[in-house]
């Protein structure tokens, strides 16, 4: 199953319709994000739970001089299926491992597969690895003031990996994961809390710019 696309021109934006492309999606179900877009050595078990972002962001008008135009991104969680689990593909949710993949388009019609935006380590609230199975859900990425990016996503509560976005090949590179003093400090205060940090900084302590 795939993603498709509703618009609304209604001013409360309670009515939406489905867009149905011109040369419908080889799956049979109009989506603009099929599987058939992602490549076989993914092996993707689901096109699962999206986040929509934007390069440059929404609220900022494109520069004239500058660049030109606007690409979309959509990130999808999925997850990788063992050759054991319906040959390797399209396993479903529960199955395999988490990882997230990257979509791209210019005009939120045509859309192509970026890469597989990150796969991993997971990383608890504790600083250990996480014994992760099936799919990564609610994904969500931005960029810090100094440049750096964040992922957030749902695995044994809300987590998040501090970063680099590479926007040429779509893909996030995770900082070394480390305990910060913030967060072992919110633990001391707060015994039995699971602080807010899990890679670094936390995330108030990244967006202020301080280690």
């Amino acid at each position: 199953v795939g993603l498709h696309l509703y618009t609304s021109s209604d001013e409360h934006l309670e009515n939406w319709t489905r867009y149905e492309p011109s040369v419908p999606s080889p799956n049979g179900d109009n989506c603009v994000i099929c599987p058939s877009l992602v490549p076989d050595d993914t092996h993707a078990g689901n096109i699962g739970d999206t986040f929509v972002f934007a390069d440059p962001p929404w609220w900022q008008p494109l520069d004239p001089g500058g660049k030109e135009n606007r690409t979309f991104y959509v990130l999808s969680g999925s997850n990788v299926c063992s050759p054991e689990e319906h040959g390797g593909h399209w396993c479903g949710f529960g199955a395999g491992t988490p990882q997230s993949l990257l979509f791209a388009s210019e005009d939120l019609v045509n859309w192509r597969f970026k890469n597989v935006f990150w796969r991993g380590p997971f990383i608890g609230t504790d600083g250990k690895p996480l014994k992760a199975r099936g799919s990564l859900y609610t994904p969500d990425t931005f960029e810090l003031p100094d440049g750096r990016q964040v992922l957030i996503y749902l695995m044994q509560g809300t987590l998040w990996q501090i970063g680099t976005f590479n926007a040429e090949n779509g893909t996030f590179t995770a900082e070394t994961p480390r305990r910060g003093a913030a967060a072992a400090a919110a633990t001391a205060a707060t015994p039995g809390v699971a602080p807010d940090s899990v890679l670094g900084t936390t995330v108030a302590e990244a967006a202020s710019g301080h280690e």
